[in-house]
Formats: structure tokens, C-alpha cells, sequence
């Protein structure tokens, strides 16, 4: 009889570790689903953050951009007008002394 229980003990022993086994691989992959859906929200959150910097950082730069072609218009205008100004002055000097 100590054979068989011998016996039981073993396959009890080998049943517990094969359910014991199955269980720890479940939890493995329950623990690598959860590690990579925390790596997909980390990533998005990362990805969200960059572009928002991204576009923060293309509009400042469309903006300087603009402000530079302005002020250019600006000065070749106000060149302009002064060039014009003094020729109409020279022009009307030239009819006063007719």
C-alpha cells in the first residue's frame, strides 16, 4: 500500500505543478498585455506632447517669418513713398522756377 500512495503523492505532486505552471503562464501574459497597453498610452501621451511642442513651434516660426516679410514691405514702401515725396519736391521746385 505504500506503493499507491506513494503513488498518489507523486501525481498530486505532478498535477500541482503543472497547474501551478499553467497559472504563472497566465499570469505572465495577463502581466506582458498590461505592460504593453501601459507602453501604447505612454507612447501616445509622448506622441500627443511632441506634436502639440510641433506645432507650438511652427507657428511661432510661421509668425516670425511674417513679421519679417512685413517689416521688409514696410521698409521698401516707406523707400518707396520718400523716393516719391522727394521727386514730386523736386518736380514742384523746378514749376516754381518756371
Amino acid at each position: 500500500m505504500t506503493g499507491l500512495g506513494e503513488q498518489i503523492h507523486v501525481m498530486a505532486s505532478e498535477a500541482a505543478k503543472t497547474a501551478l505552471t499553467e497559472q504563472k503562464g497566465r499570469f505572465l501574459d495577463e502581466f506582458r498585455l498590461q505592460l504593453r497597453r501601459k507602453q501604447f498610452k505612454a507612447m501616445q501621451s509622448l506622441m500627443l506632447a511632441s506634436k502639440a511642442d510641433f506645432t507650438e513651434l511652427a507657428l511661432r516660426e510661421l509668425n516670425e517669418a511674417n513679421e519679417a516679410g512685413a517689416r521688409t514691405k514696410y521698409a521698401h514702401w516707406t523707400k518707396k513713398i520718400e523716393q516719391d515725396m522727394e521727386s514730386a519736391r523736386q518736380h514742384m521746385m523746378i514749376q516754381a522756377k518756371k
